[in-house]
């Protein structure tokens, strides 16, 4: 086994220094970031370590270089198709064996392991929690199992067929038209329908042996990990697997060495305007030394002045678009998408661009529009200058394309050097490199747009005579900003006063939680996000307003938050935009939150905004509530909507959509009273703080959320179980605009005493269950269904409650059948409380998975936590949530099964096409 970028850090910090200082800087490698380590396996593998991500979890990943597009004619969807196979059986792993390891390990489908096809490459990723061994080496022996010692069980293959067939029913992907006259033309990700079928299992078995070989993959261990001990378990495991010598994988064909014009172009948006597409190839450069990140820096700042040239000169047009990308590894595009109003001809958008390169060629660029692509670069380059960690994403770029991970600091620091050497010339370089380039044009030749002389011959004709053009000097005028940033705005809040700490406690080194006198309670989540969100939940909604004003304070409630202080809506808007912040409102019966999100260098500004938005906010006009309640009172007088909403909101009651039951008079204000009892019930409300916070964070909090005005709530009595639970089983059937079917279960419980964390615990195993048995049984047994999916909640206010929420995707004609197979193959069992152990710990594995692994997801610290400190008192840390997993046992759950899944109350919701 050899290794090898072992650097010693400090002396290559210092070298890049010392090339900067000597102008060297030029031909210098870039330097692999810290704490990253790289090797290779003798047979060719190669691993990359980094300890980075998300805190609690560890992502293990395999990346096979060999995508989509390096198939043979032949071959054509052999790499997604095999891709399904994969958890189909290996050696080790018989049958489902490999998918019942991974489900032992807590992992949930398509969350925490899935495998996914792309044209350049196939990965497949588990998800581990930290500092755990054992799961990294079971993790890696199934990965080993796949890449080397696939079974190809001959049913199994044959299910995964009409799988993919399935996919290709429901739109799958299309071929991009940039490979249409080449040997690649129509060929896309899933294959065609009869192409699948026919696929015969020797060839997908030769296909793997010469394609998944240890010199075309990668692996990947990306989280908190001992690097040491990492390397030791990776050689242990792979180090033994042959190199493959006598095998000969794909090759991506070369797709840059000829022009293709083309009119069989079919936009693939419905758009009236009409619109060619020209892609200049080229071989990309590997960033990995600073001449070539210049390089590739020059490449996208020249697309962008073409495109602005396009827009802004007088040779322009109404919605041209550029972007740098690639179709094939070993190809890169610079693609020029060239549209205009309805009337205008193809001849006139070739003409108008052509007319802009013969400008450039002919004038060259100009210090001024560099300079303005130059600052919008930085701006954007800005926002990771103190990011410091590498991702997946560039690790993966690494091993498939030759970059250099670079964090966002490294980023913004060589830009800034790049755009203090940029001199016109490089464009005019640039401009003359790629008049060179072979290109792929494309247009619809059934379209409208296209003139007696207009074809093929016209655009070869046109691009290869820019010297026939005669043209003037381009003229550079900074466009006016839409939208105007604001840097120095002063808002006014009135504070006299910062609150004092009623009680302040560290949960961890990541959050820290302080209650006010207020009753307000805050959690600071330091994170090294770009942005800083600032959200608050509250445990009650609409039911602490008069039912005959539900739906009207429900679709005015944006309007609310709209307006405040000394600032109209539209001045409110103006300045929230200028400081790039973006709120939203949510309310359903029992909950309502807003949310904020901006720059870490606004976050007082964030602060003082939701400080008025909850005490100094202003009344909606009346006539713009009765037109927003016009428009949800259409939607939700629609049987599927209706229902829709009962399902959303837990309750089965209408929210006063009757006419006859709403009062009009004085509206605005009446509204303003409710939206002022909701706000002010801080006793029943938690704020989440998370971002970059700054060192004053408790300080801000303290001025803006401790003086926040608290009043004492009296929440009207509501019979809510003799709304929710059905007598028996209620069925219903809707229309809905969908292509398949969609079957709904919906299950309450009403406990006899409080519910606790360990209840909540318990119904989310429940779930996870059925889940499982819906896939297992409707799915892999019978084949009936596409994907399924599900959730539970829980309820504490104004009276204690759970449910539970199970659904499929399913062709209509199959749903009456699903219907049997699930309540006599599903349902009954669980009503019963049959659930074997292993399963027990199976979906207490998936738990852990869930909610202690992932503890530091952004849903679950934004929406999951708050509910639970509202609803338990506190905020729980992953150990204390571990523990109480730990603490569930066999009979918990099989006691609870059987009071929630009762096979004969519950409600059941068939979604039909429009057209049966």
């Amino acid at each position: 086994m050899k290794y090898y970028i072992e650097f010693n850090y400090k002396q290559a910090t210092l070298l890049v220094l010392l090339v900067f200082l000597t102008g060297n800087l030029f031909a210098q490698q870039l330097p692999m970031p810290k704490n990253l380590t790289i090797g290779k396996l003798d047979n060719g593998l190669t691993y990359y370590l980094a300890p980075e991500g998300e805190p609690g979890k560890v992502k293990v990943v395999m990346l096979s270089g060999q995508g989509a597009l390096v198939e043979k004619p032949e071959e054509h969807g052999f790499a997604h198709l095999l891709e399904h196979v994969m958890f189909n059986g290996s050696e080790n792993y018989p049958g489902a064996e490999g998918v019942l390891e991974m489900r032992r390990m807590g992992m949930r489908p398509a969350r925490d392991y899935n495998g996914y096809t792309v044209g350049s490459n196939v990965q497949y990723f588990m998800t581990i929690p930290e500092d755990d061994t054992e799961y990294l080496k079971r993790s890696l022996l199934l990965l080993k199992d796949w890449m080397f010692h696939l079974s190809f069980d001959e049913e199994a293959f044959e299910l995964e067929k009409k799988i993919v067939v399935e996919e290709i029913n429901r739109g799958g992907t299309a071929a991009s038209s940039l490979l249409d006259g080449t040997i690649l033309e129509g060929h896309n990700v899933l294959g065609t329908k009869e192409g699948i079928l026919a696929v015969d299992l020797n060839s997908l078995k030769e296909y793997y042996r010469n394609n998944y070989v240890p010199g075309k993959l990668a692996l990947v261990v990306y989280g908190k990990i001992d690097s040491r001990k990492v390397k030791k378990i990776i050689s242990s495991i792979f180090e033994k697997v042959p190199a493959a010598t006598d095998r000969t994988p794909n090759s991506y064909v070369n797709i840059n060495n000829e022009t293709i014009v083309t009119g069989k172009f079919k936009p693939s948006q419905i758009d009236t305007r009409p619109r060619i597409g020209i892609a200049f190839k080229t071989a990309p450069i590997a960033s990995d030394t600073y001449a070539t990140f210049k390089q590739n820096l020059i490449r996208s700042y020249f697309s962008n002045i073409i495109k602005f040239r396009l827009q802004h000169s007088n040779y322009s047009m109404a919605a041209p678009s550029t972007n740098m990308g690639s179709i094939v590894p070993g190809n890169e595009i610079f693609n020029f998408r060239l549209q205009d109003r309805k009337e205008t001809k193809y001849d006139e958008l070739i003409n108008t661009f052509c007319n802009v390169l013969a400008q450039a060629k002919q004038h060259g660029f100009l210090e001024e529009e560099i300079a303005y692509q130059a600052k919008n670069s930085l701006a954007r380059s800005a926002k990771y200058m103190n990011d410091q960690t590498i991702s997946l994403t560039g690790i993966q770029s690494h091993f498939l394309e030759g970059n250099t991970p670079l964090c966002g600091k490294t980023k913004y620091e060589l830009t800034q050097q790049v755009v203090s050497e940029l001199k016109p010339a490089d464009f005019s370089n640039m401009l003359d490199e790629l008049l060179n380039m072979h290109y792929t044009a494309m247009f619809d030749s059934t379209s409208s747009a296209c003139t007696p002389q207009f074809n093929e011959q016209y655009i070869l004709d046109k691009l290869a005579n820019l010297s026939d053009i005669e043209t003037i000097p381009f003229q550079f005028e900074e466009p006016t900003a839409t939208v105007k940033e604001i840097s120095d705005v002063h808002i006014e809040t009135g504070i006299e006063h910062v609150a004092d700490v009623l009680k302040s406690e560290r949960v961890n080194e990541h959050i820290s939680t302080v209650l006010y006198k207020n009753g307000l309670k805050a959690v600071m989540h330091q994170t090294s996000d770009e942005k800083v969100t600032l959200k608050l939940v509250g445990k009650d909604g609409l039911n602490l307003i008069s039912e005959g004003d539900r739906l009207f304070y429900k679709g005015a409630i944006r309007s609310f938050n709209n307006s405040y202080s000394s600032y109209s809506a539209k001045d409110a808007r103006q300045m929230e935009r200028g400081l790039k912040i973006l709120k939203k409102t949510e309310i359903d019966n029992y909950g309502y939150e807003i949310e904020m999100n901006g720059l870490p260098s606004d976050i007082e500004k964030i602060f003082q905004i939701f400080y008025l938005i909850m005490t100094d906010n202003r009344a909606p006009d009346d006539e713009d509530v009765l037109k927003q309640f016009e428009s949800i009172a259409k939607r939700t007088l629609d049987n599927q909507k209706e229902f829709d909403l009962y399902k959303r909101n837990l309750d089965i009651q209408d929210l006063a959509i009757q006419p006859d039951t709403l009062n009009t008079e004085g509206l605005g204000e009446r509204l303003l009273s409710y939206d002022r009892l909701i706000k002010r019930n801080l006793s029943n409300s938690i704020i989440i703080v998370q971002g970059d916070l700054p060192k004053n964070i408790e300080e801000l909090a303290s001025k803006y959320l401790g003086t926040l005005i608290s009043e004492k709530v009296l929440r009207p009595k509501q019979q809510v179980n003799q709304l929710i639970v059905p007598n028996g089983t209620v069925k219903k059937e809707f229309v809905w605009n969908s292509k398949t079917g969609k079957v709904d279960y919906l299950f309450y419980h009403f406990p006899a005493k409080p519910l606790t964390l360990k209840d909540e615990l318990i119904v989310q195993a429940i779930s996870q269950h059925a889940l499982l048995k819906i896939g297992e049984i409707i799915r892999e047994k019978y084949g009936l269904i596409y994907a399924s999916g599900g959730n539970m909640t829980t309820v504490k206010s104004p009276t204690d409650f759970q449910s539970v929420s199970l659904r499929y995707l399913i062709d209509p004609e199959n749903i009456e059948r699903s219907h049997t197979i699930m309540h006599n193959e599903v349902l009954l069992p669980m009503s019963r409380g049959e659930i074997s152990d292993d399963e027990i710990q199976i979906i207490k594995a998936m738990l852990r998975s869930m909610y202690v692994m992932s503890f530091y997801e952004d849903d679950n610290f934004k929406s999951i936590w708050p509910k639970w400190y509202l609803n338990y008192g506190r905020l729980v840390n992953p150990n204390e949530i571990h523990k109480v997993i730990k603490s569930i046992t066999s009979n918990d759950i099989r006691s609870a099964m059987k009071r929630i899944i009762q096979a004969d109350k519950y409600y059941q919701l068939d979604r039909f096409p429009k057209e049966k």
